[in-house]
Parts: C-alpha cells; sequence; structure tokens
C-alpha cells in the first residue's frame, strides 16, 4: 500500500509540474481552448446558474439548441462542480484540463493494474500516456481530453479482465457486474463531456478485441477446455458490451436525444453537400518518428518553426508531436509479438491499427501515387483503414478528424512501455540501442552542417517560405536549431536507457536471484520517463499571462453597443504584419486580439449576438445559406454586393456590424494587435408582423429575391390552415390603407399584436421543430396552442388572428421528459449493479 501511494503521488506530482503554468496564473492560448471553449463553458456556467437546464441558446446565428451542441458539455457533472466554484473562467477551466490529465494518469494506472502490468509498469503507464503528446495537447480540445481521461476505463471495463490481473479473482458473474457498471458510466461521461465519438470507438476496438480473441480460442482445439469456452467467452463479452452501451445511452439520454435531434438538421448528415473536412487533420506517416523524438519537424509556437510544413502534404496540425517519452519510442521498436501474452498483443494490435485509422487520407491510393502519373485524380483515402471505416460503420462518416484516434495509439504504446520495462534485458536490444543513438547524433551533426551553411550563404533572405496568419514566416534557422537539439536530446535520453539496462543486465548475471536490481533499475527508467516528459510537455502549447492578456484586451477594445444582434465581417482577418514577422510575444498578441474581435465564441462572454459566429455543428438550413451567398456574390458588382447585404441584415435581424481590418493594427505595449471597429445600424428588427407572405421555396430562390433588393419583410412560409383564406389570396391581397397591425415586445419571447386582419407575426429565431406558441386574448377567453413556422428557414413565424393576443414562444422539446426518465433509470441501474455484485462477492467469501 504504500509504495501505490508513493507511486500515485510521483505520478500526480510528474503531472502537475508539467502544467504548471496553468496554476500559476497563466492559461492556453492556442486553438479551441482559447477562443472557443474558454467563453463558452463560463456562458453554459452562468445558464446553469440561474436554470438547471438551459435548452436555447440565442447568442448564436439566429439560435440554437443548447444541448443539442454537445461539445457545450450543459449536462457533465464535472463542469458543474469545478464551474461552481467562485473562480474565473480562465482559472475554472484551468482546473478542469488539469482534473482530466490527472485522471487519464489514473485510468491507465487502473488499466495496467487489471492486465497484470508491475508496480513500476503501472506507473510507467500513468505518466507516459496524459504526458505525451497526442494527450497532453488535447488541453486545446476540452471534450476530446474528456474522452481521453475516461477511454482507459472504459477499455478496461469492457475488455475484461486479464488472467494476470493483480485483482483478487471472483465470478464471471461478478466481474461482470462492475464491468458493466464502469463501463457504462465511462462511456456515458464521454458524451456528457462532448466526445460520443471517443466513446463509439471504445465500442469498435473492443468488439474487434472480441471477435479476434474468440477466433482464437475456436482455432486451438488441442487444449479442450479452451476450445469449448469460446462460445461462453463470446457471450459475455458481448453481454457487457451490449449492457455497458445500454446504461450509457440512459445515462447521457438527454444529451443524446438533443444530439441526434439536432444533428438530423446538420449539414453533416445532408446528401446534398460534399464533405470536405472527414479528414481533416490526417497524421502523415512520416510523423511516426515523433516517437522517439520530441521535436523532429520543428514547433509551430511562438517562433514559427514548424519545418514539416516544407513537406508535400503534410497537413494541417492536430498535435505539434506524438512523443511520449523515448523509452515509450524505443518499446514500440523492440515490440516483440511471440514474447508477449495474449492481452499485450491486444495492445500491440491496437498500437498499429490506431496509427492508420490516424493516417485518414494516406490510404493505399495515397501510396500509389507517390509514383508520378499513377492515379493523379484518385481519393488517396481509398484503401486506408479510417476510409473503410466510413464505408463499413453506418453513421460514422458523420465524425470528421481522423487524428482523433490517438489516444487509443497512447494508451496501447504506455501500455507497451509498462510491459517492456519488466523484461530482461539482452545484448542484441543494447547493440540497438547504441545503433540507434548513433543514428540521431549523425542526423544531428548533418542538420547542424545544413544549418551552418544556410548562415554562411545568407540564404533566409532569398529563399520563399510559408507563412502562417498567427505566428508568422517559417524561421528555418531557428527550425533547424530545434531540430538539432531534438536529435540530441533523443541520443542523450538513448544512452540513458542504455546505461540503465547495461548496469541492470550485469546486476543481474552476477545475483540471478535477486530481484532487487531489476526494480532499482526500473525506477531509474521510470524516473528518466519522468524528465523526458517534463521537458518534452512543458513548452508543447503556448500560454499567456492571464492578466496581462484581460489587461491589453480592455485597453484595445472598440465601443461596443447593445445590439439586438451583430454581423462579423473581415478584411484580411488578423493583422498583415503577423504574417511578415515573427515574435516570442505572438501568444498574447493572438490570444487578446481573439477576444476583442469577438472570434471563436467570445461574444458570449459579452452577451452579445452574433449572426456568424463559430459552432461546433452547423444546421443544413445554415451550410445552404452560406452556399448560396457565395455564389451569388461571385458574379455581383460592389454595389449590388452591399445592398444584398443590406437587405440579409434586415432578414435577419443585426443591427450592429463588428469589422476586424487586417491592413491596420492596433500598438500597445510595442506590440501589435486586431484593429476592430463597430458600428450600430438601424435597418433590422427583431420581430415584425407582416399581412403579406410567399409560399416556402429553396434557400437559393430567397437569396436571389434579396440580390434583387426586393422588401426581405415578406417571409416565405407554408402556411396549412384551412381555416384562412387560401395561400394565393393572401400573398395577392394588398393591405388596405385603413388596416392597422401593432406590434410590442413585452419579453423576449413574449408579446402583443393588435390586427384589424390576420398578420404573420416573425421573428429573426431558428425554428428546429420545437417551438411552441401560445395565444392569449387580450379580454376573456383561454389561451390556445399554435403552430411555430419556419419562416424563410432562418427564421420562425406564427399566424395571429385577427384582435388583440398576447403570443409567448416556449422551447418544448419532444425529449425532455423521456430523457430525464431514462437517465434516471440509468442511475437507479448503475447504483444497484454494483450492490448486487458486492453482495454476491460478500456471500462467496462467506462460502469459502
Amino acid at each position: 500500500m504504500k509504495s501505490r501511494i508513493v507511486g500515485f503521488g510521483f505520478v500526480g506530482i510528474v503531472i502537475l509540474a508539467t502544467v504548471f503554468p496553468l496554476l500559476s496564473g497563466r492559461r492556453i492560448a492556442f486553438r479551441d481552448a482559447s477562443h472557443f471553449y474558454l467563453p463558452l463553458y463560463d456562458y453554459v456556467a452562468r445558464r446553469t446558474q440561474s436554470e438547471w437546464m438551459p435548452l436555447w441558446n440565442p447568442l448564436d446565428q439566429t439560435g440554437l439548441p443548447l444541448i443539442g451542441e454537445s461539445s457545450t458539455a450543459v449536462l457533465y457533472p464535472v463542469r458543474y462542480a469545478i464551474y461552481a466554484l467562485p473562480f474565473s473562467a480562465e482559472l475554472s477551466l484551468n482546473l478542469y484540463l488539469v482534473f482530466h490529465l490527472l485522471l487519464a494518469g489514473a485510468g491507465a494506472a487502473w488499466l495496467g493494474r487489471r492486465y497484470g502490468l508491475s508496480g513500476l509498469g503501472i506507473v510507467t503507464a500513468a505518466i507516459a500516456y496524459p504526458l505525451s503528446g497526442s494527450v497532453l495537447s488535447l488541453c486545446c480540445n476540452p471534450p476530446f481530453l474528456v474522452g481521453a481521461a475516461y477511454l482507459p476505463f472504459a477499455l478496461s471495463a469492457l475488455l475484461g479482465r486479464n488472467h494476470e490481473s493483480t485483482h483478487r479473482p471472483s465470478s464471471p458473474f461478478i466481474a461482470g457486474l462492475f464491468d458493466v457498471s464502469l463501463g457504462g458510466v465511462s462511456m456515458a461521461m464521454m458524451v456528457l463531456g462532448g466526445d460520443p465519438q471517443s466513446a463509439l470507438h471504445c465500442v469498435l476496438v473492443v468488439i474487434a478485441a472480441t471477435v479476434a480473441s474468440t477466433y482464437q480460442r475456436w482455432r486451438q482445439p488441442e487444449v479442450d477446455s479452451f476450445h469449448v469456452q469460446w462460445r461462453s467467452h463470446l457471450w459475455h463479452r458481448s453481454l457487457v458490451i451490449t449492457s455497458s452501451s445500454v446504461i450509457a445511452i440512459l445515462l447521457a439520454a438527454p444529451q443524446v436525444a438533443a444530439s441526434i435531434d439536432w444533428s438530423r438538421q446538420s449539414d453533416r448528415t445532408s446528401q446534398s453537400h460534399q464533405r470536405n473536412d472527414i479528414y481533416d487533420f490526417s497524421i502523415a506517416p512520416w510523423h511516426i518518428v515523433e516517437t522517439l523524438s520530441p521535436r523532429p519537424f520543428g514547433h509551430p509556437f511562438p517562433i514559427n518553426r514548424r519545418i514539416s510544413k516544407l513537406i508535400p502534404g503534410d497537413g494541417r496540425m492536430w498535435t505539434p508531436t506524438i512523443y511520449a517519452g523515448v523509452l515509450v519510442g524505443v518499446s514500440l521498436l523492440f515490440y516483440r509479438r511471440r514474447e508477449c501474452a495474449r492481452r499485450a498483443d491486444f495492445f500491440g494490435w491496437l498500437v498499429v491499427c490506431s496509427f492508420l485509422l490516424c493516417m485518414g487520407h494516406f490510404g493505399l491510393i495515397w501510396l500509389v501515387q507517390q509514383v508520378p502519373g499513377v492515379f493523379p485524380d484518385a481519393d488517396s483515402s481509398i484503401g486506408g483503414l479510417y476510409w473503410v471505416l466510413n464505408q463499413t460503420v453506418p453513421g460514422y462518416d458523420s465524425f470528421r478528424y481522423p487524428a482523433k484516434w490517438l489516444p487509443m495509439f497512447s494508451i496501447g504504446a504506455a501500455m507497451i512501455a509498462g510491459r517492456w520495462l519488466t523484461t530482461k534485458p539482452n545484448a542484441r536490444e543494447q547493440t540497438r540501442l547504441l545503433a540507434l543513438a548513433g543514428l540521431f547524433l549523425i542526423l544531428a551533426a548533418i542538420v547542424h552542417v545544413v544549418r551552418t551553411y544556410w548562415d554562411h550563404n545568407l540564404l533566409s533572405h532569398r529563399t520563399p517560405v510559408p507563412r502562417d496568419e498567427y505566428w508568422g514566416p517559417l524561421n528555418l534557422p531557428q527550425a533547424f536549431s530545434l531540430m538539432r537539439a531534438s536529435f540530441l536530446w533523443s541520443m542523450l535520453m538513448l544512452i540513458t536507457v542504455f546505461a540503465i539496462r547495461r548496469w541492470q543486465q550485469r546486476n543481474d548475471a552476477k545475483t540471478p536471484s535477486d530481484s532487487r536490481w531489476s526494480k532499482r533499475a526500473g525506477a531509474l527508467l521510470v524516473a528518466v520517463l519522468a524528465i523526458d516528459c517534463f521537458v518534452s510537455g512543458h513548452g508543447l502549447l503556448p500560454t499567456v499571462s492571464i492578466r496581462q492578456e484581460r489587461s491589453i484586451a480592455n485597453r484595445i477594445a472598440p465601443e461596443t453597443f447593445r445590439a439586438t444582434r451583430t454581423l462579423r465581417t473581415q478584411n484580411g482577418a488578423w493583422p498583415e504584419r503577423w504574417r511578415r514577422s515573427d515574435s516570442p510575444d505572438r501568444p498574447l498578441q493572438v490570444a487578446a486580439s481573439e477576444r476583442v474581435a469577438w472570434f471563436g465564441r467570445w461574444h458570449l462572454a459579452e452577451q452579445q449576438a452574433v449572426l456568424n459566429s463559430m459552432v461546433s455543428i452547423r444546421s443544413r438550413a445554415w451550410a445552404d445559406f452560406w452556399n448560396e451567398v457565395t455564389r451569388a456574390e461571385a458574379t455581383m458588382p460592389p454595389t449590388q454586393r452591399a445592398e444584398l447585404w443590406k437587405s440579409i441584415r434586415r432578414w435577419l435581424g443585426v443591427d450592429m456590424v463588428s469589422h476586424v481590418d487586417g491592413t491596420k493594427a492596433v500598438a500597445s505595449d510595442g506590440m501589435a494587435f486586431a484593429h476592430v471597429e463597430r458600428r450600430k445600424i438601424n435597418d433590422a428588427a427583431f420581430a415584425r408582423v407582416t399581412t403579406q407572405w410567399k409560399p416556402a421555396t429553396n434557400m437559393r430562390a430567397i437569396i436571389e429575391s434579396l440580390s434583387q433588393s426586393v422588401v426581405p419583410d415578406i417571409p416565405f412560409v407554408a402556411i396549412g390552415d384551412s381555416k384562412r383564406d387560401t395561400e394565393e389570396d393572401v400573398v395577392s391581397r394588398e393591405p388596405e390603407r385603413s388596416m392597422k397591425c401593432r406590434l410590442s415586445q413585452r419579453a423576449r419571447d413574449r408579446f402583443a399584436v393588435h390586427s384589424e386582419l390576420g398578420c404573420l407575426l416573425v421573428r429573426s429565431v431558428f425554428q428546429d421543430g420545437n417551438w411552441q406558441a401560445e395565444l392569449k386574448p387580450a379580454g376573456e377567453g383561454s389561451p390556445r396552442l399554435t403552430p411555430v413556422l419556419p419562416s424563410s428557414f432562418l427564421n420562425q413565424a406564427v399566424f395571429v388572428p385577427a384582435g388583440d393576443w398576447e403570443v409567448t414562444f416556449e422551447y418544448r422539446p419532444w425529449w425532455k421528459l423521456p430523457a430525464i426518465y431514462a437517465a434516471v433509470a440509468g442511475i437507479v441501474i448503475v447504483v444497484t449493479l454494483p450492490l448486487i455484485a458486492t453482495v454476491l462477492r460478500m456471500r462467496r467469501l462467506g462460502d469459502c
């Protein structure tokens, strides 16, 4: 017990030391954690403090379901707990990230313990997994970090116990009850935390492993008991997988139902749109070198030293490196299938298959295309494992990003490293270690010669290089220096590992029966791994001072007006000087500029509605809108384009414009920040009444009518009320001069309407099918429900009869009550199963 406490304490210290900047007044200034989830989670926290289940988000586009956008983590218990503490938004997010890194380490330790790793092997896995580049870099994408944190727990439950486990043996039925509960809760937390894809990955991996292990048992008739057990093995594992999945769905039922309801309207499921983002963030095969060296291809920030951008096809970067310590890379390189137990062999296959999945569009056709002139126009992803997954698993093509398989790669590599730590060293292994160290020394020498030649001939000023809109031009001299340092560091670590293993081999030879030398050598290797992961992970992601970033943002922010809805526009996006030059302070410039420009979800921090904000799941209607606007603008002169956008602003209730001018910059503290201007316009209303409308049509017809300066106050609505005049009569009727329609807004969702003739109340809110309206007469009379109709796709409308009425809109999703009942049932099951298992175990021990 004492050794376990020391081991877990050591793991916690290493992880906390690596992410210490997040605990000392700094925050991540890169990708989604900086401009998307930081303001989003704070907004969700404010909503959940006043509403027990906030359902609708009125501040993005013309509104969208808050829970339906699964990345919001509205119902995730850990987010509730951390954001209930009296901390700032930045510190709350930092605690959220640190907690899940510690949880990932605990999960790796739990998985390693269940599958027979030694104490030092468990510590190795608990350090290597959360501090691998694949997992640590997910701090810039919190939902995916949540998925990675629970992944080891889910795998351990769904795969079942290993025969080499250090757990006390129990009956398969009792063990299955615990596994079902653990697996269900783990996958439910993934879904609630915003990463259902990782839960699906766990199920797919375990199904494949179950089929493989069942086939293996069936193919061994020489061992009668083993051969007979294949049916019971298949039945038992299938029951655990199915039961865990059902419990996960029950526990996360509100999130699952809301996500399914919203995703049915998503452009990801539309057959009319070609998905171009499915293979985004594919990992190029040459990045496998990063398992042995931390920065062999440079680093992108704060100075742009990402030299792999010069390699054709390198693509968008998901993580700066997949490095998890040279010890992990060596264990993968020296992995020998014949010497591994069946469970360790599973992790070997997991490493290989998950990396092939991460390669995404680098399929078999891509390999053939490397021969000039062969299949130049073919889809390069064909034949790849990720392509096979998209073709064979129903609905999987609604997900994206092959790199999201990297946590599977990392957990498999961590388990193999924990297993390798306990193996006996041999002469062949030591020869390879020295050869590998010599190879990295040669690579470092080559890079040094290239760097010297580069500087001597002043090639930096004559060579065109890629430029990043954030981090500036590729700095080749510094990239060469970083590569050289990376190779030398790998050489140093390899020599250290060699020396420790050599020392262990000599002492084992002197005293074969004494296991203390193996333990001491293992402890030294764990220490080396901890130092290696700390050095690699400490500067993996850029951070900025929270206080300094806020202070600068307050100084450079333009005047802001209260508005119904804002349209973000840009001319060149970020300051052009960012592309032309680099700076060690660039993360601070980027973070403050994104906040001021309301980039991503920063408008939520100001409680401002933005029409063209960044969301994780976009509706089909909005995709159609932007496609048709882009198509129409392509052939328009500037004056007609301006009129089109004026009509769009009136149509969608936009009364403020926030413009980012990339040709200008705001100077502060000797740095350049984005130039943002905001201006109020008065040509839009959130709600209006009209006595004229047109039959529902397609988005192209709507945009064409707006481009022809047709008054946008006439909506396109499908009226199906038989008590009204026919639709053609209503459209053709000219309103009488004496007829009056008056509208007053009493609350955001409550209006008073006076009309001498039946009219249409239109407001700039998206109708996803769950909005309902209640009509209440101004005098005596009972209220009645009336359908809320989609108006011109992006708005909603209700028909109001003649008279004085109070109209109240309410968001009532069909799934709310059934999903809550399902979640309660899931909680009861999860609490009951471990209690039953505990009682059965106590009885079993009593009988013994």
